[in-house]
């Protein structure tokens, strides 16, 4: 028989002797209380065998999409969030998940530091593509990172600031910080390091204080350079 299909049987005999609670069902069964749902549906439409259809080929330690963009968007909203906090946070909503879990989804959905591969090209190392989106607006925000050096500077800071204020307004805060990193690109390119290190105070607001290091040293990286345009060396140094 197969595991996921005997998962789900017991799932619903969990529910069915009533001696637990529907959210504490999910979590014992490390899903999300949204597919112990779509489970208990599918019995009531077509039995036991109906429980083998659908996402049984799914990676077994992957959690449905809905849970994901909810571990992704504790990310997103607080940039600074840690591990641990997350487990937490998750926890006393009824959510049980391991801290590889966790950072597994995030690097999924680009909310993560990750190894560039040595010889990955200037783009793939500033921005890498994520496997996955939350929202459209996301996916239109890595579209643009991904092409930034094919526009021109006053498009890219145009198009970036819009993205990034989009974000800001629907508490996508890290993805915003990305965004931004193109906005500060455009000001360099168009020699404004007053606006660039204006921009830089806003991101770093915001910045993760720990882990992640390689958008922190991007940032740093870009403060440092407006400072010696100024020629603000000692800044620059710092």
């Amino acid at each position: 028989m197969n595991t996921r299909y005997e998962t789900r049987i017991k799932a619903i005999e969990s529910y069915a002797n009533g001696t637990k609670s529907f959210r504490r069902i999910a979590q014992d069964y490390r899903i999300s209380p949204t597919t112990l749902g779509r489970w208990l549906k599918w019995h009531k439409e077509g039995g036991d065998e109906n429980l083998k259809r659908e996402d049984i080929f799914k990676p077994w330690n992957r959690w449905d999409e809905d849970a994901e963009r909810k571990i992704a968007f504790l990310k997103e909203k607080n940039p600074s969030l840690t591990i641990t906090k997350a487990q937490n946070i998750l926890f006393n909503q009824g959510s049980k998940i391991s801290a590889k879990g966790i950072w597994s989804i995030w690097k999924r959905y680009g909310l993560a530091s990750v190894r560039v591969q040595p010889g990955a090209d200037e783009r793939s190392q500033l921005f890498p593509l994520p496997k996955g989106f939350m929202t459209p607006l996301v996916k239109e925000a890595y579209d643009l990172l991904q092409n930034f050096a094919s526009i021109s500077p006053p498009e890219l800071l145009k198009r970036a600031r819009v993205l990034r204020k989009k974000l800001e307004r629907k508490q996508l805060f890290y993805s915003a910080i990305r965004i931004g990193l193109a906005e500060v690109i455009a000001l360099s390119w168009m020699a404004k390091p007053l606006e660039q290190l204006s921009l830089l105070h806003h991101l770093k607001k915001r910045m993760p204080k720990k882990d992640d290091p390689q958008l922190k040293f991007q940032i740093l990286t870009a403060e440092g350079m407006a400072y010696a345009r100024m020629l603000e060396i000692g800044k620059a140094k710092n």
